[in-house]
């Protein structure tokens, strides 16, 4: 099914050069897989960060509002990030697929406060078919200035693979499926600490019955008020999105999960054990100043399963 490596964007591509020292896609049968790009042009000599509306063509300006103020507060991340997409989209253009085919992504903010200006360029890159979302905020992104990374992962629609999306229960954090299915890779969303309404959870009070005994036993580890319940919610969510999809927790391949502490992993994982605690998937546990994309998260779950 995923046939030889193919290299589609290597360190040295003349449109669009590496950053660093990596290749910039790599593709495996129906599946691409890009690093993380970020807003410099690195085609141009000196390598020139994006920073304005300025920087972009007029087609990439559509948020601008022409008065000082609120451009030079939301400019910097909407030309970013519109930079970015746009690069992504040429590339995907030049081996055959565009936005469509991309089927995960995942966001690294150096301010979550530019989030809501972030969706709103996401949704219009995204407005027809909506991959999986991951919004993370972290101390330092990429370099020199550059306020967003993304890195995507598409499926090419030709190679006759299936996909399929499924929604959430509740309340969607963001323009997001809980999952989206790619041929028997299923790429599930940031899973937080949010009820059916998307209200963040704050005590064990906030849980049903079924949580609360759990939560209320480590209330008294917690570092920050509520992070157990946050916990025990966003593993609910994955769980019931797992069921929704006929799958079981056993399925799930890979967990990442992003906590503000390295102390609050023991109560991640007293948690997680009442969920799944035989046939164990991968694990990462990444440390930033903001685990989701909602105000005050405390933890945020990212997944991949196998169908």
């Amino acid at each position: 099914m995923f046939g030889e490596r193919q290299v589609l964007t290597d360190v040295y591509n003349s449109d669009l050069p590496a950053a660093s020292h990596y290749c910039q896609a790599i593709r495996s049968g129906p599946f691409a897989f890009f690093a993380g790009h970020i807003p410099i042009k690195t085609a141009e000599p000196g390598k020139p960060l994006v920073n304005s509306y300025d920087d972009v063509p007029e087609e990439g300006r559509f948020l601008s509002t022409g008065r000082s103020h609120p451009d030079s507060r939301h400019g910097p991340i909407a030309s970013q990030t519109w930079y970015v997409y746009n690069e992504l989209r040429r590339t995907l253009a030049g081996h055959g697929m565009d936005m469509e085919d991309v089927v995960n992504v995942s966001i690294f903010l150096g301010d979550l406060r530019d989030f809501s200006t972030f969706h709103r360029v996401h949704t219009h890159f995204f407005a027809e078919v909506q991959p999986s979302l991951c919004v993370v905020g972290f101390d330092e992104v990429g370099h020199r200035g550059t306020r967003i990374e993304i890195e995507i992962t598409a499926m090419d629609r030709k190679s006759g693979l299936v996909r399929q999306s499924f929604p959430w229960q509740g309340a969607a954090t963001f323009a997001a499926p809980a999952i989206t299915q790619a041929g028997p890779v299923c790429f599930f969303s940031g899973m937080v600490g949010v009820d059916e309404a998307g209200a963040l959870v704050r005590s064990a009070d906030a849980l049903p019955e079924s949580g609360r005994n759990v939560a209320l036993a480590l209330e008294e580890m917690e570092r920050k008020p509520g992070l157990a319940a946050q916990c025990w919610m966003a593993w609910e969510q994955l769980r019931v999105s797992v069921a929704d999809a006929g799958m079981d927790l056993a399925d799930i391949a890979m967990t990442r999960v992003y906590l503000s502490d390295p102390a609050d992993l023991a109560i991640y994982e007293s948690v997680r054990e009442t969920f799944i605690g035989e046939d164990l998937p991968a694990f990462e546990c990444v440390i930033v100043h903001g685990p989701g994309p909602v105000a005050e998260s405390l933890v945020q779950i990212d997944a991949i399963g196998m169908k």
